[in-house]
């Protein structure tokens, strides 16, 4: 977006006003990654199911912006330790 003279790279658009309402609510919900019920389909029908292994139900949460109320799957963080176990 600019002119000429100045421009600048932005990012607009429902999906970035989604994304960036997910990632306010990781500190609410104390997870790491969220995502929707939309992302969840998509990686399953896309034959993906095992990379989302860890990921748990978040219950449907209610999005500023958003008519509906969304499904949100959550990852928690895996420290270094934990793994090492």
């Amino acid at each position: 977006m600019g002119s000429a003279r100045r421009f600048e790279h932005t990012v607009i658009g429902e999906t970035v006003n989604l994304a960036s309402r997910f990632e306010g609510l990781t500190r609410t919900l104390d997870t790491a990654i969220l995502v929707s019920d939309a992302v969840i389909e998509t990686v399953k029908q896309d034959g993906g199911a095992e990379l989302l292994q860890g990921f748990k139900p978040m219950g449907s949460h209610v999005i500023r912006g958003h008519r509906e109320p969304v499904e949100l799957w959550g990852l928690a963080a895996v420290t270094l330790q934990e793994t090492d176990k």
